[in-house]
C-alpha cells in the first residue's frame, strides 16, 4: 500500500505492555482479534483496527534515513493486547489516543507514523496532529468527528431504541424522556414528540445493528 511515512523518530520510546491476548475466531476465519468477542465491552479494553478507526495512530520503522533526529522525550505507548495484525494499545497524556504497532516492530527502536493513501487520509493526519500535540503536553482540540450536539443525540437515540427493545411504547418512551406534562399538551396522534421519538428510535436501531461504525470516520469531503 502507497503511503506517506510521516516520521516521528525517537530514541526509547517508554512502552508497557499489561497482557498478550491473541484469541482466535472460527467464525472469522482463524483471524486473531484485540478482544476477547465473548466478553462485553464494559469488562475489557476494546481496540479497533486502522481500517474501522482512522483515529487510530499506525506506527512502523522509523526509515534509517531519518534516524539522525532524536526527540527529547519519548511518547507513552501503552500497549495491552496483540492480534496477527499488530499490537494494539493507547497514548495516554493530555488525552487517550488509540494506536497500534505493526507486526515485527520494536517499541524501544526509533518509530515513524504511517499514513495510509486511502479515503481518510486527511481524517488520519488530523489523529496525527492531536496526537503530536497530546505527546507534547498540549491539550489538543476536541476530535470533529463527533459533535456536542451529536453526542446528545446518540444518547437519545439509544434510550429510545432500548425502550422499544423493552417492549415501551413511543408515548411512554416520549413520556421517560421529556416528562407527562409534555406529553399532555397535545393530543398524542398529532403531537410533534411523536415523530422526533420514532426518529430517535429508528436511528438508535440503525447504530446498533452496525451504522455506529460511522461514528469513527471524519467528515471531510475529498
Amino acid at each position: 500500500m502507497q503511503a506517506i511515512r510521516t516520521t516521528i523518530a525517537n530514541s526509547s520510546p517508554s512502552v508497557s505492555k499489561h497482557c498478550h491476548y491473541r484469541p482466535t475466531s472460527s467464525v472469522a476465519g482463524g483471524y486473531d482479534f484485540a478482544a476477547r468477542p465473548s466478553l462485553p465491552a464494559g469488562s475489557q479494553a476494546v481496540v479497533w483496527s486502522p481500517l474501522a478507526d482512522p483515529g487510530t495512530i499506525i506506527f512502523a520503522p522509523s526509515p534509517e534515513t531519518l534516524l539522525s533526529d532524536r526527540l527529547d522525550h519519548a511518547p507513552q505507548l501503552d500497549l495491552f493486547a496483540e492480534a496477527s495484525d499488530a499490537s494494539y494499545g493507547v497514548h495516554t497524556a493530555e488525552i487517550s489516543i488509540p494506536v497500534c504497532l505493526l507486526p515485527g516492530v520494536d517499541p524501544s527502536a526509533p518509530l515513524a507514523a504511517l499514513i495510509p493513501i486511502d479515503r481518510e487520509w486527511r481524517g488520519r493526519i488530523e489523529a496525527l496532529s492531536r496526537f503530536g500535540l497530546s505527546w507534547k503536553g498540549r491539550r489538543p482540540p476536541p476530535d470533529t468527528r463527533i459533535t456536542a450536539q451529536q453526542r446528545r443525540r446518540l444518547r437519545l437515540e439509544i434510550q429510545a431504541a432500548d425502550g422499544r427493545a423493552s417492549g415501551a411504547s413511543y408515548r411512554d418512551i416520549a413520556i421517560a424522556m421529556f416528562g407527562l406534562a409534555r406529553v399532555l399538551d397535545e393530543p398524542w396522534k398529532t403531537h410533534p414528540l411523536k415523530a422526533r421519538v420514532k426518529g430517535l428510535a429508528l436511528g438508535g436501531l440503525t447504530k446498533i445493528n452496525g451504522g455506529y461504525l460511522k461514528l469513527l470516520r471524519y467528515r471531510y469531503r475529498y
